[in-house]
């Protein structure tokens, strides 16, 4: 995964820095980028360099709009 203003690092090397035990890492939510197979982000905790989210307001309400597939964990 690519942050902003990081190096390309594997996902494991950042679950280790923010202290995520191996036990939790198997069943944490994660967006993949399903044409390129990239981790876009990790939910809570990280979001890949260039990405962004469609905004659309209706009213007072905000919505942020994703194709989401629940993949079950390994």
């Amino acid at each position: 995964i690519k942050l902003v203003n990081r190096p390309n690092r594997k996902l494991k090397k950042y679950w280790q820095e923010l202290g995520i035990p191996p036990w939790l890492r198997s069943i944490w939510p994660i967006l993949i980028d399903p044409d390129s197979g990239q981790v876009v982000l990790v939910f809570g905790l990280l979001v890949a360099e260039g990405v962004k989210a469609t905004n659309s307001i209706t009213g007072d309400t905000e919505r942020c709009h994703c194709d989401i597939k629940i993949k079950p964990p390994r």
